[in-house]
């Protein structure tokens, strides 16, 4: 037998609407802001938001009775149980002037297909109206192609007209440009890197029809200079003059174990980019120079002088020019680097931990 407790707190208990008004009170001036806030954001946004107007007509259309039949709302009652015909000329009257053809060709006449905007406070403000500034057409924009331009009109009657924007619009509503018969289009990576050609091309028209046929003979000449002042330090497999590039196999003194990819990375702390090294294959230090015809002697006996360095550094301090490169980072580990790649900062951090 169960016994009630009638002690028992009640834990349902009914809200006071004297003590929730009390406190909506007391607190009254978060309620003030809160509104104030709301009121402020509706209304920035009313301001932001641009207007939109539409424009209707009313169209009458002659019921001449030819082929009707019965008028009134009989006719029509009886037409809709399938006794009587509607008449024919109003519903092919209507239909034709709800054809999508037909409207688009109306709008492109009264020139409703152009907006013209100005700018304002928070947004572009649209012009409406037959007394507008200026007005334009385009007859030669296609259908579905979208062209956006800016006129600035000055006091004198001028006006000048640019940010001109010719193209189509995709599903995001970003215009992309299209071209007609007369553009080259896109160019297909089957012609090569076109950025490239473009830039040999502006180089070939800079040199013009005179000096281009200097090019070849300068970077043979380079070639030979090079390589006749460095053949008593590095090892020249094959003798005779060369074209615009030629290989040595290393240092002529390979007791110290120098080779050519410490020679590559000493260059660097002197701050030449090293040569291509290890090609051709028909050597085991190959290191192929080829001087540009741009290079000025200046330049070619700096980097002479360099090579020669390097040789009597490798002779008197070998180890030295295997830590090379020693004045911007340590020598890497190319080996290291191919299997254990560090491609992020915490990999890096994890890696010096």
């Amino acid at each position: 037998m169960q016994e009630n407790d009638n002690n028992a707190p009640d834990i349902e208990q009914g809200i006071n609407m004297k003590d929730l008004l009390w406190m909506c009170i007391s607190r009254w001036y978060w309620f003030v802001l809160s509104l104030f806030i709301c009121c402020g954001f509706a209304f920035y946004q009313i301001l932001k938001t641009p207007k939109v107007y539409q424009r209707n007509a009313l169209l009458m259309i002659k019921d001449d009775r030819l082929g009707g039949t019965a008028g009134g709302d009989v006719g029509a009652s009886f037409s809709g149980m399938g006794f009587l015909q509607a008449n024919t000329n109003i519903s092919n009257e209507i239909i034709s002037i709800t054809s999508p053809t037909v409207m688009y060709e109306v709008v492109k006449r009264l020139g409703l297909n152009v907006s013209y905007t100005v700018p304002g406070m928070f947004y572009p403000e649209q012009l409406y109206g037959t007394n507008l500034p200026v007005t334009l057409k385009f007859p030669d924009v296609e259908d579905g192609q979208n062209v956006s331009l800016k006129a600035t009109l000055y006091p004198d009657g001028k006006m000048v007209m640019s940010d001109f924007n010719l193209g189509k619009k995709d599903a995001e509503g970003k215009f992309y440009v299209t071209g007609d018969d007369r553009s080259l289009g896109s160019v297909s990576t089957f012609f090569g890197n076109f950025g490239v050609m473009m830039k040999a091309y502006a180089y070939i028209l800079t040199l013009g029809r005179n000096n281009i046929r200097n090019v070849g003979p300068m970077a043979t000449l380079n070639a030979n200079y090079i390589k006749e002042s460095l053949k008593d330090a590095y090892k020249l497999p094959i003798e005779g003059p060369c074209k615009h590039e030629f290989v040595f196999d290393g240092l002529l003194d390979k007791s110290t174990g120098v080779t050519t990819l410490n020679v590559a990375k000493r260059l660097l702390d002197y701050g030449f980019h090293a040569p291509t090294i290890y090609f051709p294959l028909l050597f085991h230090e190959s290191m192929m120079i080829e001087p540009t015809e741009t290079e000025s002697k200046e330049t070619l006996d700096e980097f002479i002088d360099v090579m020669h360095r390097v040789a009597r550094e490798a002779a008197e301090d070998p180890e030295m020019v295997k830590r090379a490169p020693v004045t911007a980072i340590s020598h890497p580990d190319e080996t290291g680097a191919a299997k254990n790649p560090i491609l992020s900062y915490r990999s890096l951090k994890k890696a010096k931990a």
